[in-house]
């Protein structure tokens, strides 16, 4: 067998300026940064996506530390920032931190700095690590939270429970409000299904079986039912459930849905229908 040797795919460019030139194409900051102790840090290598994401130079973000840590930084985050630094330092645990900076031209923007710390036998202290530009996810973050907090309060206004139930493993999600309800105290919980149906009333249970499973045979639309639940003082409270399935392969696989208490409604329909 006859072998040849491979081609020399050097080309005379020195390998550092190789090496320079891809790390300027990743989108993140990549960078090197010495500690000595104390408040003593040195940059000693940043990429060139810092004009992009701080908005400077290379030599300004190099010969500048204090507008990594301080002038670009929100000053409420300062204090965490440099914590977080300071203990992967001591420790040679990573460094993994997000925080915010505000910018002259793209104003306020989220930033996760996420490092390796190594120490050279004289101390020293090197962190090789990168700054990502976390905005978008943090804005979709924030807008998922506030909309489920909206959702929380209007089911709270509403004097309605939500419920969740997992049909695999028969497992029911119950809010604070709807655990109010009952007469549980005011947070949420997890039950089994059976919990739920050893609480209605007896002459309501065929009922709401029955309907309920005619809905999932189906499962198109919305279940609607109205029956009596015990509560923990003994008492039947009269309820309106609202609920939708949520089909894997055509198959119901869980449940959404609210519980209104309508015990005076009820009280008051069935006072009219005597009178």
């Amino acid at each position: 067998m006859k072998f040849f040797d491979m081609p020399d795919i050097h080309d005379g460019e020195r390998l550092d300026a190789f090496y320079k030139k891809l790390l300027d194409q990743v989108p993140d900051l990549i960078f090197k940064m010495i500690w000595t102790g104390r408040d003593n840090y040195a940059i000693v290598y940043a990429s060139e996506t810092v004009n992009e994401m701080y908005e400077m130079t290379v030599e300004e973000f190099k010969y500048n530390t204090h507008k990594f840590f301080t002038d670009r930084v929100v000053p409420s985050d300062i204090k965490d920032f440099v914590k977080t630094v300071k203990k992967s330092g001591r420790t040679m645990s990573k460094w993994d931190h997000e925080f915010r900076v505000q910018l002259p031209e793209k104003g306020l923007k989220w930033m996760r700095v996420t490092a390796n710390p190594e120490r050279s036998p004289d101390g020293v202290v090197s962190f090789y690590g990168r700054v990502t530009d976390i905005t978008t996810r943090k804005e979709q973050e924030n807008k998922m939270a506030h909309s489920e907090q909206r959702f929380k309060y209007a089911l709270k206004a509403a004097s309605e429970g939500l419920w969740d139930w997992d049909m695999v493993t028969n497992v029911v999600y119950m809010s604070p409000q709807l655990m109010k309800i009952i007469g549980k105290e005011e947070k949420e919980a997890y039950y089994p299904n059976t919990f739920w149906l050893s609480r209605i009333h007896p002459e309501d249970i065929n009922m709401y079986q029955s309907l309920k499973g005619a809905y999932l045979d189906e499962a198109s639309g919305s279940f609607e039912h109205i029956y009596r639940i015990m509560t923990d003082q003994g008492k039947y409270r009269w309820v309106l459930s609202r609920g939708k399935a949520i089909l894997e392969n055509k198959k119901p696989v869980r449940a959404i849905g609210t519980l209104k208490d309508i015990t005076q409604l009820k009280e008051k329909e069935m006072e009219l229908g005597n009178t």
